[in-house]
């Protein structure tokens, strides 16, 4: 039984009032209820979820350390559906070890917008801070986290570099704070090479291998793509091995 309070709290086993299983309309990959016994989470967005993908890279950390692993990627995921959805977060406090894929801080709910509470890529509104520093845009065509993006960044290069500042700054303090909840241990895992110079943010801005600590990033390369998925199965496995092992003894 997975217990939790907040309007946000899904019961993700059981079907919304459509008769649509809670776990689809979040967009898991599949039904978290359906694995027993000790498991591996691994939460994030499009790129755990596996999109256009047969074997995402939690599938092939299965198969490597011969554990469950429980895909709770969501297609449209960030940071606000990672936080904001009790049903995950539960699932992912009974694992043995939980991966994180680092959420673009674009995609979440901050001073300037916010966003959808499930599919983190729309827009629902922008806020006074916003209307202020860019005045001139039609907020009704915003309807996706790109339109705004573009949209600010014709608009004024200046202060479009200023917020997103302001929303990396955010995001990072909101990231550490959800990861830190988590007792067993957490490595996070990156799948995007953002550059310093442009709109698009990132947690940690080189693509390396860091030793699993609580906040380390696994950093896969660019363009994630079957092969890059298959290089952070890997380095998850030899991190986690360990651990798996002296949980089974």
């Amino acid at each position: 039984m997975i217990c939790g309070v907040g309007m946000a709290f899904l019961k993700l086993e059981q079907n919304d009032r459509w008769g649509r299983p809670q776990w689809k309309r979040i967009g898991l990959r599949c039904d978290p209820s359906s694995i027993a016994g000790p498991y591996i989470a691994v939460l994030g967005g499009a790129e755990t979820y596996g999109r256009h993908m047969s074997s995402p890279y939690a599938v092939t950390l299965s198969q490597m350390l011969g554990c469950q692993v429980m895909n709770l990627g969501t297609v449209h995921g960030g940071l606000d559906s990672l936080d904001r959805t009790i049903g995950l977060t539960a699932y992912a406090r009974q694992a043995q070890a939980i991966v994180i894929e680092c959420p673009d801080p674009r995609h979440s709910t901050n001073a300037y917008y916010h966003v959808h509470r499930y599919n983190n890529d729309r827009v629902i509104g922008v806020t006074a801070a916003f209307r202020a520093a860019f005045r001139g845009i039609d907020t009704g065509s915003l309807h996706y986290v790109g339109h705004v993006w573009k949209a600010c960044q014709t608009i004024d290069p200046d202060r479009t570099a200023q917020m997103a500042m302001d929303i990396q700054l955010d995001a990072r303090q909101r990231f550490t704070t959800y990861v830190s909840q988590f007792e067993s241990p957490v490595v996070t895992v990156s799948f995007d090479d953002f550059c310093p110079d442009t709109v698009a943010l990132r947690f940690k801005p080189s693509v390396r291998i860091t030793p699993v600590t609580r906040s380390g990033p696994i950093c896969a390369p660019p363009w994630a793509g079957q092969a890059a998925h298959d290089r952070a199965a890997q380095e998850l496995a030899d991190i986690l091995a360990a651990h798996i092992k002296k949980a089974r003894a």
